[in-house]
């Protein structure tokens, strides 16, 4: 069981700390190694499917398309017919927040949230939680 008293990168990085020697038994490194190779490998394969996910979903609202090319697999590119939609849903959500309405991209061009940018709210107050 990984302690309860880590904080929660700490728990992301033992897990994946344990995906990797899960995986790779006999591996043995050092902390830059392990940062390195270790952690890293296990990161991609997250965001890789993370990232296939999303596109997958970009491609069945229309906001991508995606094209067969010979021998090097899909190309995603912009739809663009709704780009004026895309550059809407850009604005309306900050960046730090885009991850959150990845699979609700319809919803966020449509629902009339303001998401404040900095320049709107001088006071910082956009940046505290709660």
């Amino acid at each position: 069981m990984i302690n309860k008293n880590r904080s929660k990168e700490g728990k992301q990085a033992a897990l994946e700390i344990l995906a990797y020697v899960a995986d790779h038994p006999q591996a043995k490194d050092g902390l830059q190694g392990i940062v390195e190779w270790w952690i890293l490998e296990q990161r991609i394969v997250v965001q890789t499917a993370i990232v296939k996910a999303a596109l997958w979903s970009l491609v069945e609202e229309g906001l991508l398309v995606i094209e067969r090319n010979n021998g090097s697999g899909h190309m995603y590119g912009i739809n663009p017919e709704r780009i004026d939609e895309i550059r809407e849903i850009v604005r309306k959500t900050s960046q730090h927040r885009l991850l959150d309405y990845a699979f609700e991209l319809p919803e966020v061009s449509e629902d009339g949230c303001e998401h404040p940018e900095p320049e709107d709210d001088l006071t910082g107050s956009w940046l505290r939680h709660g």
